[in-house]
C-alpha cells in the first residue's frame, strides 16, 4: 500500500520564492527528473554501452533536497506508450533520486516520443498519443514492464492529451487506459485536466472516461489551467484551475478510494503574474478537494474494455500496426513527408496542425531560455521575424532533442555555420556554448573575445546593445559552479574587468 503524500506542486524554477516563503501550504513536491539532468553528447568517451551519458545538475538537485517535504518523481522524457521502450540510461539517476529522497512511487506518460528514422532513433520533441488498439495495449504494457523491472518502487502511468480525433478502429480512451493497466499491472496518475482537454476537443467525455477505468488503480491526480488556441483548448498549465475542473475533481475524488496525492501544475510563464498569496489560496482550494477523497463508494466499474477494436475506417479496411501509427504521427508533427496512407488520413485532422504549432513553441522556448545572450542580440539586430526564420530553418534540418542543453548546442552549431554579418557574434556563440558545457561538466573554460565582453554581456542582459564596442584582445573565464563560495573572481580579460559569474539552467 502506498503512503499518503497529500497535496503539492510540480516543481519548476519559478516556484523558488513560494517554496522559501510558503512551504507549509503544501505536503509534497513532484519533480520532473529530466528537468534537472544534462545529456553529455559528443565524442564516444561520453557514452556508456552505446547510450548517451546523463548527468545531474548537482546545484539544482541540492536546492530541491533542502526543501523539507516529501518528494515524488514525474517523468517527462521517457514515456511508456510506444513500441520503443524507455531507455535504460535514465535508470542510474532515477535510482539515486529515489534513494536520496526516499521516493515512494513515480509516474510516466502513456505516450511515445521516439521513432526510427533512417538508421537511427530520433526524438519527436513532443509527447505523442499511442495507438489505441489491442496491439497498442500489448506494446504499452511491454514498455511499462520494462521500465518497472528497473525501479525499486511502483510506476504509475499518466492519462495523456490527444489533439487528434479518435479513429474508428481505436478503443475509447478510458477502455484503452483500463486495458493497459490490467495488462501491465500498474497504477494510474489521473490527470483530470488532460482528460478535460480531450473532452473539449471532441474526444471522450471526462465522466465516461472515469467510469471506464478501475477506480482502485488511481493513486494520484493532476490539476491545471488551460487556454484557447485556434478553436482548440490546450493543456497549457496556464493559471488557476477552472471552476469546471474543480467541480469534476470534487466529484471524481469521492469515488477514488486509493488517491494518495493531488498536484497542481503551472508553467513558470504564468507564475510571473501570480503572487505567493494567490498561489497559497489556490493550494488551500485544492486541499478542500483532497479532503473529499474516497468519501463515496461505488458498486462496480462500468464499461469493460473491449476485446477487439471497432471496425476500421481506412480504405483498405485494415488496422495499422503500432509502428506504422507512430511513424505516421511523428512524420506529421515533424513536417516530414510520408507515402503512408495512414499519414494522408491523419493529415486531414486539424489537431495535427495544433501539435505542429505546439512543438515549434516548445522547441523555440528551449532555445531562447538556453542561449539568452544570442537570442537578445539577434532579436535586437534583426527583429523577431528574422530570428523566427532562423529557428524555422534550423528546425527543418535538425531533429528535436529531449534536453534543452543539446537543443541549444545544436542551434549554436547551426548559427556558427550561417553567413551572419554581426559584430562579435562568433564570440557570443562560443560564450553561450561554453556556459552550457561548463554547466554540464563543471569544467572551467577560457574564452577569447574580440570586444570587451562584460560591457557587451551586461548590455544584452538589459535587452539593449552597448553604447559602443571596445575592440581588443580579451579573455573571459567561465568557472564551474561556485555557489556558496563567496566572491570568487571568475573573469580576467587583458584589461581589468569586474566579476562575471554566469549561471545556466537546463
Amino acid at each position: 500500500m502506498l503512503p499518503e503524500a497529500g497535496i503539492g506542486l510540480t516543481y519548476n524554477f519559478g516556484l523558488q520564492s513560494f517554496l522559501e516563503e510558503c512551504l507549509d501550504h503544501i505536503d509534497v513536491l513532484e519533480v520532473e527528473p529530466q528537468s534537472i539532468w544534462f545529456r553529455k553528447n559528443g565524442d564516444a568517451s561520453n557514452e556508456v554501452h552505446g547510450c548517451p551519458q546523463l548527468v545531474m545538475n548537482e546545484a539544482e538537485f541540492e536546492r530541491i533536497s533542502r526543501y523539507q517535504c516529501r518528494k515524488l518523481l514525474h517523468g517527462i522524457g521517457y514515456p511508456v506508450g510506444g513500441s520503443i521502450p524507455p531507455g535504460d540510461e535514465q535508470i542510474p539517476l532515477l535510482q539515486k533520486m529515489i534513494k536520496d529522497w526516499d521516493v515512494p512511487w513515480m509516474s510516466e506518460h502513456l505516450s511515445f516520443n521516439k521513432v526510427i528514422a533512417g538508421n537511427r532513433q530520433v526524438n519527436t520533441g513532443f509527447l505523442l498519443p499511442p495507438l489505441q488498439t489491442p496491439e497498442g495495449v500489448r506494446v504499452a504494457a511491454g514498455s511499462i514492464r520494462h521500465m518497472s523491472a528497473n525501479l525499486p518502487i511502483p510506476l504509475l502511468i499518466e492519462t495523456g492529451v490527444n489533439y487528434l480525433q479518435r479513429q474508428r478502429y481505436e478503443m475509447e480512451d478510458g477502455c484503452f487506459m483500463a486495458s493497459v493497466v490490467e495488462a501491465a499491472g500498474c497504477g494510474i496518475l489521473l490527470d483530470l485536466h488532460n482528460v478535460l482537454v480531450n473532452q473539449k476537443n471532441g474526444r471522450q467525455g471526462v465522466r465516461e472516461f472515469i467510469r471506464q477505468i478501475p477506480p482502485e488503480s488511481v493513486y494520484e491526480i493532476h490539476l491545471a489551467g488551460g487556454r484557447e488556441y485556434q478553436g482548440y483548448y490546450l493543456d497549457a498549465h496556464a493559471g488557476l484551475i477552472s471552476r469546471e475542473l474543480e467541480d469534476i475533481a470534487r466529484e471524481a475524488i469521492r469515488m477514488l478510494p486509493n488517491v494518495k496525492a493531488v498536484f497542481f501544475e503551472i508553467f513558470p510563464t504564468y507564475l510571473e503574474a501570480m503572487d505567493n498569496r494567490a498561489l497559497c489560496l489556490e493550494m488551500d482550494r485544492i486541499r478542500r478537494i483532497w479532503d473529499q477523497r474516497g468519501t463515496r463508494t461505488i458498486s462496480k466499474r462500468h464499461g469493460a474494455p473491449p476485446a477487439q477494436p471497432a471496425p476500421a475506417e481506412r480504405l483498405d479496411g485494415s488496422v495499422p500496426s503500432a509502428e506504422e501509427w507512430e511513424n505516421a504521427v511523428a512524420a506529421l508533427i515533424l513536417k516530414k513527408e510520408s507515402d503512408s496512407p495512414l499519414y494522408e488520413c491523419l493529415k486531414a485532422d486539424r489537431g495535427a496542425g495544433i501539435m505542429q504549432d505546439l512543438l515549434y513553441s516548445f522547441r523555440a522556448s528551449m532555445v531562447v531560455r538556453s542561449i539568452p545572450c544570442c537570442f537578445r542580440y539577434l532579436l535586437i539586430a534583426f527583429g523577431k521575424d528574422h530570428f523566427e526564420s532562423l529557428l524555422k530553418d534550423f528546425f527543418s534540418g535538425y531533429y528535436p532533442e529531449g534536453f534543452a542543453s543539446v537543443e541549444a548546442l545544436n542551434f549554436l552549431e547551426y548559427l556558427a555555420g550561417r553567413p551572419i554579418d554581426l559584430k562579435a557574434l562568433p564570440d557570443l556563440i562560443r560564450y553561450e556554448s561554453a556556459v552550457i558545457r561548463t554547466a554540464i561538466d563543471n569544467t572551467s573554460r577560457v574564452l577569447q573575445f574580440s570586444v570587451e565582453p562584460l560591457t557587451f554581456l551586461r548590455a544584452l542582459a538589459e535587452k539593449r546593445l552597448p553604447a559602443a564596442f571596445i575592440d581588443g584582445e580579451f579573455e573571459l573565464v567561465i568557472e564551474g559552479n561556485t555557489e556558496g563560495e563567496g566572491d570568487t573572481e571568475t573573469s580576467r580579460p587583458v584589461s581589468e574587468l569586474d566579476q562575471y559569474n554566469p549561471v545556466f539552467h537546463n
